[in-house]
């Protein structure tokens, strides 16, 4: 029977690696359409910017590298210092930024909208204005949480490489407890070793393939960015303009940040199924459901051959 992921039972549940990876594709099936309404609304713009800012600067660096180019070619000492000034440094911190941004406001808008769906009812669509209160609730939180969290993986690296390697498992769950379950720093990644602790390998695994799945599709959107940069080395009209540079980058730009949605929801189901396995909260909510049958309509007629409820 297919699932249409609308109850909250519906995502409480117990599950192997790959009935995870199949709740993944078959919530983005069920949920397509709003889901991706809302990602289109929250994310793309700032995607968008990212990918604009960064095809700024590779047109930047290609130019400046070509005239270097031409100044070998006539004896001259290129003048490597200018190769990062200007424009150049602009467009790679407004691109970095945007695209870390992006990042963050892609995992709220996706935990938000199962947040959502988890507090409707299931005749009821998730709707762009209630993905919004979970993006105005916890996005400045997540960008302030980056600060200790970055600290704290320096830290675990300064004292050894495995550490910062175990602490990044747990911290990949950190902003989906974050909007799940409302809870402050402190508490989100206490609550993220918890979960994780005797899980480790399979969470691991779970995100290497998502990972690698996410990386095989990128392809797809790297491929114009690929034409567009041999057209360019080979000087060729129209294909290779700055415009067309610019362009290609955006796509890729949007296409990668859009490729996050299927590992975050992946990392979603994970987070159930660990709740599930040790806290049992989906099993005792359908056991607190047992012998409450639906109440018969009130002034309802019935014909001599009709029997009734019973």
């Amino acid at each position: 029977m297919k699932n249409d992921y609308l109850t909250e039972a519906d995502f409480r549940q117990p599950r192997d690696f790959g009935a995870k990876i199949n709740a993944t594709f078959g919530f983005l099936s069920a949920h397509f359409q709003p889901l991706g309404r809302c990602v289109a609304y929250f994310v793309l713009p700032i995607a968008l910017v990212s990918g604009i800012a960064l095809g700024l600067m590779q047109v930047t660096m290609q130019g400046r590298l070509a005239e270097f180019g031409r100044q070998a070619k006539t004896s001259d000492t290129p003048d490597f210092s200018n190769l990062f000034a200007g424009g150049f440094a602009g467009s790679f911190v407004l691109g970095l930024l945007g695209t870390v941004l992006a990042y963050l406001v892609v995992t709220i808008t996706t935990v938000g909208y199962v947040r959502a769906r988890l507090d409707l009812p299931a005749t009821e669509e998730v709707q762009p204005r209630q993905v919004w209160s979970y993006i105005r609730r916890d996005l400045g939180r997540m960008i302030l949480y980056l600060i200790p969290l970055g600290m704290l993986s320096v830290v675990a690296a300064l004292l050894f490489v495995v550490p910062a390697i175990w602490l990044s498992i747990p911290v990949a769950l950190f902003n989906i407890v974050l909007v799940l379950e409302e809870t402050g720093f402190s508490a989100t990644l206490n609550r993220c070793i918890s979960l994780v602790k005797e899980n480790w390998w399979a969470t691991l695994g779970l995100i290497l393939v998502m990972s690698i799945i996410r990386g095989i599709i990128g392809l797809v959107f790297q491929i114009p960015q690929f034409v567009v940069i041999g057209a360019k080395a080979a000087h060729l009209p129209g294909l290779g303009s700055d415009a067309a540079v610019l362009t290609t980058q955006c796509f890729t730009a949007i296409g990668q940040i859009l490729l996050y949605v299927p590992g975050i929801l992946a990392l979603v189901f994970q987070y159930f199924n660990l709740v599930e396995q040790k806290e049992g909260l989906g099993l005792r909510g359908l056991v607190g459901q047992l012998g409450q049958a639906p109440r018969p309509a009130a002034n309802q007629t019935f014909r001599p051959d009709e029997e009734g409820e019973y």
